[in-house]
């Protein structure tokens, strides 16, 4: 009954702050964004015995990486870098088709770092392979002539 009565009063304070507030602000265009902070404040106030449930801490927060997850962030990595791959070689095949007008089998190598963030392009190799795609491919993707095999 006590926590009840806590919770009553805290709302009405924060009701009658809200008031209080919203008729000492001057009447101008960000009277409506004071307004907006303010309900938000109040439903804060509101919404705090919510805290107090039991198992509040593991349904309301962002899962911390451990140790034992290293597996999986290294998994997931490396997933960005072969979706990195697959993306780029297909734009580049793609590129390639409507420049040229022919089909080109193409295959992308990253290099990544320790986190498995992205570095750059290790090698990127096109089939059949010919000297003008090789220098259309480097121009535009910047990627040196020499990263390009077949």
């Amino acid at each position: 009954m006590k926590a009840i009565n806590e919770y009553a009063v805290s709302i009405i304070i924060a009701s009658l702050l809200a008031i209080l507030l919203e008729t000492l602000l001057p009447e101008d265009s960000n009277k409506k964004y004071t307004g907006i902070i303010i309900g938000l404040f109040v439903m804060l106030v509101m919404l705090n015995p919510l805290t107090k449930l039991p198992h509040f801490d593991r349904t309301f927060t962002i899962p911390q990486v451990k140790s034992d997850d290293a597996i999986t962030v290294s998994a997931s990595s490396t997933f960005v870098a072969e979706s990195f791959e697959e993306k780029l070689a297909q734009t580049i095949s793609e590129d390639i088709q409507n420049t040229y007008k022919t089909e080109i089998c193409c295959r992308v190598r990253c290099s990544t770092n320790e986190s498995g963030q992205i570095t750059g392009i290790q090698s990127l190799t096109i089939r059949p392979y010919t000297r003008d795609v090789c220098r259309y491919i480097s121009e535009k993707y910047g990627i040196e002539e020499a990263q390009i095999t077949q």
